[in-house]
Formats: structure tokens, C-alpha cells, sequence
């Protein structure tokens, strides 16, 4: 066994690069998935303030900081959510969104 009581010890140099792969798969996943969807559509406001790159290095914590206000919590509580939970509730919040802006665009 390559991982034991949180620490490497006398493991095969292929079973880290496995172990390594394995990880580098699932976060690549993970990204794909939450491109897929999470993304929408452009905001022409957004494009010309260039929003998305100077949110970028902060987009955790205000994405932290948006649940916790939601949820009456603070955002180190919502870093100990699990992955799942808070990807689901994102998701949940982007169709709603999406429904409500097209509702309000009929006429």
C-alpha cells in the first residue's frame, strides 16, 4: 500500500505515478464538469469591465462568501462543506437563475 496514517512509505515508484494520474483525471474532470454546468451565457458588461480575469485569483472565496451569506453561516464554514453539496447547490442556483432570466424576458 502506497498511502498509510497520511503518509507515503516504501511504495512503488508506479504506484504514485498511478495515484498521481488518477488525481490529475479527476480534477480535469471536475473542471470539464463544472465548465459544462456552470458556464452560461456572456454578459456583454462583464466582457468590457474584463470581469472574469480580475475575479479570477478571488472566485473561491466570493463563491464562499455567497453561500455563507445564503445560508447564515460564515465562508471558513462553507470551505468544510463537502465538494458535492456545494457543487449541487451552484448548480441548483444557475438553473434557477437561467429560468428566471428567460421568464422575465417574455414580453
Amino acid at each position: 500500500m502506497i498511502f498509510q496514517n497520511g503518509s507515503f512509505f516504501n511504495g512503488k515508484i508506479v504506484e504514485l505515478y498511478r495515484a498521481q494520474r488518477y488525481l490529475t483525471s479527476w480534477v480535469e474532470n471536475a473542471i470539464k464538469r463544472e465548465n459544462l454546468q456552470l458556464s452560461g451565457k456572456i454578459d456583454e458588461k462583464w466582457l468590457r469591465v474584463n470581469a472574469s480575469e480580475r475575479l479570477a485569483p478571488v472566485n473561491h472565496l466570493l463563491t464562499k462568501m455567497r453561500l455563507a451569506e445564503k445560508f447564515s453561516t460564515n465562508p471558513d464554514d462553507i470551505g468544510g462543506w463537502r465538494y458535492s453539496k456545494i457543487f449541487t447547490i451552484l448548480v441548483a442556483e444557475k438553473r434557477f437563475n437561467d429560468v428566471m432570466h428567460d421568464y422575465n424576458e417574455i414580453k
